[in-house]
């Protein structure tokens, strides 16, 4: 939220030009393996920002896809899958443990 924080601030002038802090819609979603340390943010919470209302919500993976619709509804976003997983997976300091089990999951 610091970084988050920082950012709002620095454009503050910029984003007014686009529009009233009041009437922002932001959202921010972590997705991670394991959402315990953030389980506050289980359900979506509203906190202030800056002048602005930022509803935060911590959200697992396997949860992210199911909201997307499955594995049937993620083939709708094949690039911006690759992009955002296959390629960290592939390409990023991924543990192994967790590439191990990713290429089982998408071997199947």
């Amino acid at each position: 939220m610091n970084t988050l924080a920082r950012i709002l601030s620095e454009k503050r002038l910029e984003l007014r030009e686009e529009a009233d802090p009041a009437v922002w819609d932001i959202t921010v979603k972590y997705v991670a393996h394991d959402i315990s340390p953030l389980v506050k943010y289980a359900t979506p919470a509203v906190v202030k920002v800056s002048d602005y209302d930022v509803t935060v919500l911590a959200i697992t993976y396997s949860g992210l896809m199911d909201s997307l619709g499955g594995i049937e509804g993620l083939a709708e976003y094949e690039e911006l899958f690759d992009s955002l997983v296959h390629e960290k997976v592939n390409y990023g300091a991924v543990p192994e443990p967790i590439s191990k089990r990713y290429y089982e999951l998408i071997s199947l």
